[in-house]
C-alpha cells in the first residue's frame, strides 16, 4: 500500500521531467505527505477545464482520499487512499475515473514500515538515484450536498515485488519514464494498455532505508525525515503525554501549516494572522508557562519552513519565549 510519501523537488524539476505545461500551485518541498492532505496532481486538460488547453498536461491540486462523484455522504463511504489495480476498472467506485480521469501523482520516495504499535520502524523507499517519478492514480470531482466542489484522488496499488514483501504485500503503482502519456491519455480508448501498465515496479532499481521514528507523527515536515539514519544513532523519543501544553502548540502550529497549503491550492489566500490568533489562545487555555518541554523536540516540531511562512514562525517563536517554553537551549 502507499500511506505516506514525499516530493522534495522542485518545481522547474517537477515541471521538466512530467512535461507540464501549466503550473500554477506554489510547489514547495515536503516530506512527509499524508492522507487527507492536498497534494499535486499532473492530468490531460480536457474540454471544460479552466485556464487550459485541450491535451496538455496541467498540474492541479486535490485532496488525498477518493470519494466516488455519486457519493452523498463520506461518514457512510469514508474516502479511499489506494485502489487496488487488479479492479479498478470494474469497480464501480473508479470505473467512471479509470476510463475518464486518470492522473499521475509525482513522488521522489515513499515511506513503509515493519513491526507493530510503538515498535513500528519507518524505512524510506526511492528509485536508485532518488530521481522524480509517478504514482499512477485516479481523481474525481466530488460536490458535497451544501453544492461546493472537492477534487479528490487515489493512489492505486499493485502486488509488490521481492524488496518490497518484506513490508506489505501490496505496493503503489510507478509508472516507468515514458508511460505516463499512455496512462494519462484517457481520448485513448484502448483501456487494457492503460491497465497493463499496473505492474511492479523493478527490485533492481529500488532501494530503502532506516529512516528516524519522527516520521510517525505527520506534524513533522523536515529534510531530516528522508535522512538515511546512521548506524548507532540515537533514535527520536516522543515527549511525554505530561508536556500537553507544548504538543497543544505544536498542534496548532501543524493545523496552521495544513490550513495554509489549503488556502494556497484552492483559493490563493493566506490565513495566518487568524491560526496565530488560535495558537495564542491554545497557549493560554493549556497554560504553557508552568511547562518545561525539551527544547529539542520543540525545535522538530516547530521547523516546518516549507509550509509556514517565516514571518509566522518568527511569531510564534516569541510567543514560546514569552511563555518560558525554550529552556535553557531556547529554540
Amino acid at each position: 500500500m502507499c500511506g505516506r510519501y514525499t516530493l522534495a523537488h522542485s518545481m522547474e524539476e517537477i515541471i521538466e521531467a512530467f512535461k507540464v505545461a501549466q503550473l500554477l500551485l506554489p510547489l514547495e518541498p515536503r516530506y512527509n505527505i499524508a492522507p487527507s492532505q492536498m497534494v499535486p496532481i499532473i492530468f490531460m486538460a480536457q474540454d471544460g477545464d479552466e485556464d487550459a488547453r485541450p491535451g496538455e498536461r496541467i498540474i492541479r491540486a486535490a485532496r488525498w482520499g477518493f470519494i466516488p462523484e455519486w457519493v452523498k455522504d463520506t461518514k457512510k463511504f469514508p474516502p479511499m487512499i489506494n485502489a487496488r489495480g487488479e479492479t479498478v476498472a470494474e469497480k464501480n467506485s473508479y470505473r467512471h475515473a479509470f476510463r475518464r480521469r486518470r492522473c499521475i501523482i509525482p513522488a521522489d520516495g515513499f515511506y513503509e514500515w515493519q513491526g507493530q504499535g510503538k515498535e513500528r520502524i519507518p524505512y524510506r523507499i526511492e528509485l536508485k538515484g532518488a530521481p522524480l517519478f509517478a504514482f499512477a492514480g485516479l481523481y474525481e470531482d466530488w460536490t458535497s450536498p451544501d453544492g461546493s466542489m472537492m477534487r479528490t484522488n487515489v493512489i492505486i496499488t499493485v502486488e509488490t515485488n521481492r524488496l518490497l514483501s518484506q513490508f506489505h504485500d501490496r505496493m503503489p503503482a510507478i509508472l516507468h519514464r515514458g508511460e505516463e502519456d499512455t496512462w494519462l491519455n484517457v481520448n485513448h480508448q484502448n483501456l487494457a494498455d492503460a491497465q497493463s501498465l499496473l505492474r511492479p515496479y523493478p527490485n533492481e532499481e529500488m532501494h530503502f532505508f532506516r529512516v528516524s521514528k519522527r516520521v510517525n507523527g505527520t506534524s513533522f515536515n523536515d529534510a531530516d525525515l528522508s535522512r538515511r539514519l546512521a548506524e548507532g544513532e540515537a533514535e527520536y523519543v516522543a515527549p511525554p503525554k505530561e508536556k500537553a501544553a507544548l504538543l497543544a502548540v505544536v498542534d496548532v502550529v501543524h493545523r496552521a501549516q495544513q490550513r495554509e497549503v489549503d488556502a494556497l491550492f484552492l483559493c490563493g489566500m493566506d490565513d495566518r494572522a487568524d491560526v496565530f490568533r488560535e495558537a495564542r489562545a491554545a497557549v493560554a487555555e493549556a497554560g504553557v508557562e508552568e511547562a518545561q518541554p525539551d527544547a529539542r523536540v520543540e525545535t522538530h516540531a516547530l521547523a516546518h519552513e516549507a509550509h509556514v511562512g517565516a514571518d509566522f514562525l518568527a511569531q510564534v517563536r516569541h510567543l514560546v519565549h514569552e511563555r518560558d517554553l525554550g529552556g535553557e537551549q531556547g529554540v
